[in-house]
Formats: structure tokens, sequence, C-alpha cells
């Protein structure tokens, strides 16, 4: 299940949030960078810092309003639910983008990169984040490997 945005706990069983997806690369789907060396568009992109949108795809500020909007609909429905304790698999860059935008401490989205099989622990507090306060705070990188 790797990557696909779903849950999988006993209290609730397994839930799925689209907005968790990974980022639509449009044009360059599929393609590394030798690739698309040469490639107008790509050029114009990486020149762009990555602000871009992806020719046909999503850009920076979309894919993270949408992992955005998706992990505070995920909290509130593990609040919700009096859930405590939950776990999310999702692609590195889903998860950069929701740390970028949620994440204390404040770092931009290539700050929070981290390696295949690894992720964070974050702890939310309930009561800050039902006051208007949604962040969540970032207590330390965990790595299977």
């Amino acid at each position: 299940m790797p990557g696909n945005g779903r849950t999988s706990l006993p209290e609730i069983g397994s839930g799925s949030y689209r907005g968790f997806r990974e980022c639509d690369f449009g044009a360059f789907e599929g393609k590394n960078y030798r690739e698309l060396t040469g490639d107008q568009d790509y050029q114009a992109w990486i020149d762009s810092g990555g602000i871009l949108p992806f020719p046909g795809g999503e850009s920076m500020a979309s894919f993270t309003a949408r992992t955005k909007e998706a992990f505070q609909r995920a909290v509130e429905d593990l609040m919700a639910g009096e859930i405590r304790r939950a776990a999310m698999i999702a692609h590195g860059g889903t998860l950069m983008a929701i740390l970028s935008s949620c994440g204390i401490p404040k770092q931009e989205y290539y700050e929070w990169n981290c390696g295949n099989g690894c992720g964070y622990r974050v702890r939310i507090e309930e009561d800050l984040w039902k006051t208007g306060k949604k962040e969540c705070k970032v207590e330390e990188q965990l790595c299977v490997f």
C-alpha cells in the first residue's frame, strides 16, 4: 500500500483520501532528468525553482493546497472518531507538502525531504487544532531501514 494515501487502523478500519495522491507531473510523468534534458518546458520548470506548474499537470501551490486540505480532513475525521494515534502512508512529496504547510518547525518544502521508507512522527494538539491553529509539531524523523 505505500504511497496510496490509505489508512489501516483497527479502530476505524481502512480509509483513503484522494487528496494524498502524488503530485500530477503532467508531461514529465515517468521521465527522469536525462530523458527531459533539452526539453524547453523542463528547463523553464528548473529555472523557476520548481514554481511553474508541470506542463499538463499541477503547480506546487495547487498540490500543497490539495494535500493540506486532505490532511486537515483526515485529522478531523480521526478526532471525530476519538482516535488518538494514527499512521499515514503516502509519497514523500505528499508528506513534504503537508509539513511545509502545517509542520512546526516551519520549513520549506524541500527541507522536509526524507528517504524511501522514512517519515515523521508528529503531534497534534487537539485543543489548538479546534481553535483554528491547524498545525502539527514534528517530534522526530523515522526510518524503517
